[in-house]
């Protein structure tokens, strides 16, 4: 009795030790989970369901660059695990999915969905797989899901995932414009390197600068390519001024090569790509908005921040024009090549250029082109594609004569219905009526009654008087402002 009692306590014994331990998997939703810090690591029993999913967190104090492990033991067909996401918070409950690079090659499918995740899946031969991920700073959140084959009689697989490492990279701004990143815009470099999943509606960086009067503020932008890859690359950055609490402006500036919005790669290169933008400013608040569309994680921006100068050289302007001259100078409505010999007759291509200006502030860029057979200046083409300008006969826009009063009046008439917001009709009451165009009399009244144009002096509209550059500029900005307000 002894004997048999020895025996059945020994086989009792060794079926213990043989047996394989059960580890709990980890909450089912982000309420649930478990924090991991780097270097640590967490091993599960993959259930019986048919499948399920897990959640790991943790925390960033700055931006991050991560790599995570997942492994799998005692693994059977058709039964898997895989990293469906690994998301970050952006504040009010929402989070934003971050992009993958994956390490080794992993036997069975890998999956990358665009729109909402980057998912690594595999079967029974790829015992680990390891992904990189560019994160921003704040609580993470891993998704970890798995599917077996509901055998009863096959192995629960063991499932481990671990956070290798965290390596902190540069800063990259705020997601919102509340979190913007204060810059400072005489002398400051960001180093910024997507982590961003590849989406047009993701991937936007607020920075941030204010100045205390006008000034010349001068942006450098530069892309460096991920070695060995061949993808097209797309930077785009806009400047926005801060009108009132709940209104922002984009403001124009003087690019150096490129479209100012947009620094694109459509080939292979081993140097950065670069581009400088200069902004003549006034003083407020302003908002740098970088968009990193169209690119591999790991590739790095570059935006660096110069100031120079004050207010605009204001010599050759009459005194009565400065103080507009400068506000519309800062409010970006100014052409780099017109902020200069202010008391000078303005020629129609002139005017036809701070047209275009404004309207591409309210409206983006004018993409449709209208030809004339005496120019090739593409503001005199947009404009006319947008009806503000139009041909002296023969298919000519006669671009150097100089433009008359009346001429302006008709096109901010024009450049007002453009932008879709028509100003309403009013008779002229000027003394001269009679000598006005009838093709100009409704906007002469126009521009008589919302002040953006007055006489010259005795009720006199003067029609076919000559138009300044100051004048142009100063009625741009009171159109410009009227618009705004309506």
């Amino acid at each position: 009795m002894k004997k048999v009692l020895s025996f059945t306590l020994a086989l009792v014994m060794c079926l213990s030790v043989m047996a394989v331990p059960v580890f709990a998997a980890p909450g089912s939703d982000k309420a649930g989970a478990m924090e991991l810090k780097a270097g640590q690591s967490d091993t599960f029993t993959m259930p019986k369901e048919l499948e399920g999913n897990g959640w790991y967190k943790f925390n960033l104090s700055a931006a991050s660059k991560v790599d995570i492990t997942l492994s799998i033991e005692n693994n059977e067909v058709n039964t898997f695990t895989r990293v469906v996401g690994v998301y970050h918070e952006i504040g009010n409950g929402n989070q934003m999915p971050a992009y993958v690079g994956v390490t080794g090659e992993p036997l069975g499918e890998r999956e990358q969905e665009r729109s909402t995740s980057v998912g690594i899946g595999y079967y029974n031969d790829a015992p680990s797989i390891t992904g990189t991920y560019y994160l921003a700073a704040g609580w993470c959140y891993i998704n970890v899901d798995w599917r077996n084959s509901n055998d009863e009689e096959s192995t629960q697989p063991l499932v481990t995932i671990k956070i290798d490492s965290i390596e902190p990279i540069s800063n990259t701004g705020g997601l919102t414009v509340a979190s913007a990143k204060t810059v400072n815009p005489s002398n400051e470099v960001i180093k910024h390197v997507r982590f961003e999943h590849d989406d047009w509606e993701i991937g936007h960086y607020y920075y941030t600068f204010t100045l205390s009067e006008a000034a010349e503020v001068t942006i450098e932008k530069s892309v460096k390519l991920v070695p060995s890859k061949d993808e097209r690359v797309m930077m785009r950055s806009s400047l926005w001024l801060i009108d009132t609490p709940d209104t922002i402006y984009p403001v124009n500036g003087k690019a150096d090569g490129q479209d100012a919005e947009r620094l694109e790669i459509w080939e292979k290169r081993d140097t950065p790509l670069t581009q400088t933008i200069t902004y003549a400013l006034q003083k407020g608040t302003y908002y740098v908005v970088l968009d990193n569309s169209w690119a591999f994680p790991g590739t790095e921006y570059t935006l660096s921040f110069s100031m120079s100068g004050s207010a605009p050289n204001l010599d050759s302007a009459s005194d009565w024009a400065k103080e507009g001259l400068t506000t519309a100078t800062g409010a970006g409505l100014v052409p780099g090549n017109l902020q200069s010999s202010y008391t000078q007759a303005t020629t129609r291509a002139e005017f036809a250029a701070l047209a275009v200006t404004l309207y591409e502030i309210f409206n983006g860029e004018i993409t449709g082109r209208e030809t004339f057979s005496d120019t090739d200046d593409v503001n005199v083409q947009k404009a006319a594609a947008i009806g503000v300008v139009n041909g002296v006969g023969n298919n000519n826009f006669d671009p150097n004569s100089g433009l008359t009063r009346e001429q302006a009046a008709t096109m901010l008439a024009r450049l007002a219905n453009a932008v879709d917001k028509p100003i309403p009709e009013s008779a002229p009451t000027f003394s001269d009526n009679g000598s006005v165009s009838d093709w100009a009399s409704a906007a002469v009244g126009q521009m008589q009654s919302t002040g953006i144009m007055g006489g010259v002096g005795n009720n006199l509209f003067d029609p076919a008087g000559a138009y300044t550059r100051e004048q142009s500029i100063i009625t741009i900005l009171r159109l410009y402002d009227y618009l705004k307000s309506n």
